[in-house]
């Protein structure tokens, strides 16, 4: 019994490094203009996780997971208030759906969009450029129907 017990609780000690890692080992992409094409990932504003964002930016990036997409704001959110915002649409910027117009230091939280497209628009001024934001994403893609035979 108690070599089960040793034998369980190495396991566990040996695992865990491994569960933290998999949690945070998303890839990880700065805002500019493009589409990102991934099904779960880390998105920082222009700067990246350690410098403040750039001032007269005017950036879309879309995200294309084909699925239920979850964002979800992590560490400071801090936009100039009521000058520099975030837009988040449910799709294209064209035709989606806002899910929110974001400024200041309140963070989104989470956002879902199910449209299969998220489309995130940052727009800042001259004046001054603050710590930015973080955000990570994941999908719910639908398993394929298994063929009839």
């Amino acid at each position: 019994m108690k070599a089960f017990f040793r034998l369980g609780i190495l396991m566990l000690v040996l695992a865990l490094p491994l569960v933290g890692e998999a949690q945070w080992d998303y890839p990880q992409y700065n805002m500019s203009q493009t589409t990102i094409n991934n099904c779960f990932g880390r998105l920082y504003d222009s700067g990246g996780p350690s410098s403040p964002y750039g001032l007269n930016e005017n950036i879309t990036t879309i995200i294309e997971a084909d699925g239920i997409v979850t964002l979800t704001f992590f560490g400071a959110f801090s936009l100039q208030e009521n000058v520099d915002f975030l837009t988040v649409y449910d799709g294209p910027v064209a035709a989606g759906v806002v899910l929110g117009v974001f400024t200041g230091q309140d963070s989104p939280g989470q956002l879902v969009a199910t449209s299969g497209s998220v489309s995130l628009v940052f727009t800042s001024d001259s004046s001054v450029s603050n710590a930015g934001f973080s955000l990570y994403w994941s999908s719910e893609v639908a398993l394929p129907v298994a063929p009839g035979l």
